[in-house]
């Protein structure tokens, strides 16, 4: 939304530069050339070499050879148009093969063009109206910052908000391990695995093939009576919670298991690299399973005690 707030200040300003504002920011900071000069225009000021004037790409760049015989680079459509041959404003004729070939070419897409007799304007290509607006901007914004995601993330309410928005990074490889710190350019000392320090920090080793996360999985699959997955990524997780016989309930419940697992895995990692004392193993999986109770009882209101959560899981009466 920022992004597309300030292409709507470039906008004005290229639309409308005789505001007062406008004059301003030229008086204070000298002419507009910084901005580009791609301007759809009718001829009248619109370059026939560099603009975008017939709404395709610069002449000079689909006929470079003939460009480079142009006497006058800057002259403008109106100009060019009004000469009884395009190649008149050129240093000599275009010779025979490529350059006969492009002079004919360029010569043939602008049979029958005329230009409409209103004045030079800039048109917004993003809309089919031409005229700017936010949402056109933010969805070019978004579709070219934001990943591609082929599938949707369901947001429980099984678990706090803050469990949730990790799960959602997790699928998007949006937390900042040490192997996505340093595709960023930033200087580290050393991209491994905190935890294990045999493999690269990324999201899929951390939460899924790391041997303290895998070894949580595998209690809790033994807790929960159901075969240990053997998975190295968030997709690979979703298609093993699919293939579970359990109701939607109890796959449910077992998914803010694994939620919180994850938020504990992610906070032993940052102690381990941000404290001052490191911190232990032993009592992990137990307080993944006593928090897991807390959360999943009280915020999913299933009506279950402590000893059956203990005991199995997976047949607790709700």
């Amino acid at each position: 939304m920022n992004r597309s707030l300030m292409f709507k200040w470039v906008w004005r300003f290229k639309s409308d530069n005789t505001s007062l504002w406008a004059r301003f920011v030229k008086a204070m900071h000298g002419n507009d050339d910084l901005l580009g000069k791609s301007k759809i225009g009718n001829g009248l000021d619109t370059s026939f070499w560099e603009d975008s004037w017939n709404g395709d790409i610069a002449f000079k760049y689909l006929y470079p050879c003939i460009y480079a015989l142009e006497t006058y680079k800057k002259i403008n459509v109106a100009s060019k148009m009004a000469h009884e041959n395009l190649g008149i404003s050129l240093r000599r004729i275009p010779k025979s093969g490529v350059e006969l070939e492009k002079f004919n070419d360029m010569t043939n897409s602008l049979v029958g063009f005329q230009l409409p007799s209103m004045i030079d304007r800039w048109f917004w290509s993003l809309s089919g109206l031409g005229v700017f607006s936010l949402a056109s901007v933010r969805k070019f914004v978004d579709d070219h910052l934001l990943p591609k995601v082929y599938s949707k993330f369901c947001w429980r309410k099984i678990v706090p908000i803050k469990v949730i928005i990790l799960a959602w990074k997790i699928k998007l490889d949006y937390l900042p391990t040490r192997f996505n710190l340093s595709r960023r350019g930033l200087d580290i000392h050393s991209i491994l695995c905190p935890i294990c320090e045999k493999h690269t920090e990324t999201s899929g080793h951390t939460f899924f093939a790391c041997s303290m996360a895998s070894d949580i999985v595998c209690n809790i699959a033994l807790w929960w009576d159901v075969n240990p997955p053997h998975i190295t990524s968030f997709e690979e997780w979703e298609l093993w919670m699919s293939s579970l016989n359990l109701s939607s309930n109890h796959k449910l419940l077992l998914e803010g298991v694994i939620y919180t697992a994850w938020w504990f895995i992610w906070n032993f990692r940052n102690k381990l690299v941000f404290g001052s004392t490191s911190p232990s193993k032993a009592v992990l999986f137990d307080d993944i399973v006593a928090r897991s109770f807390q959360w999943c009882k009280h915020r999913g209101r299933f009506k279950f005690n402590w000893l059956d959560w203990l005991k199995t899981s997976y047949l607790v009466t709700m």
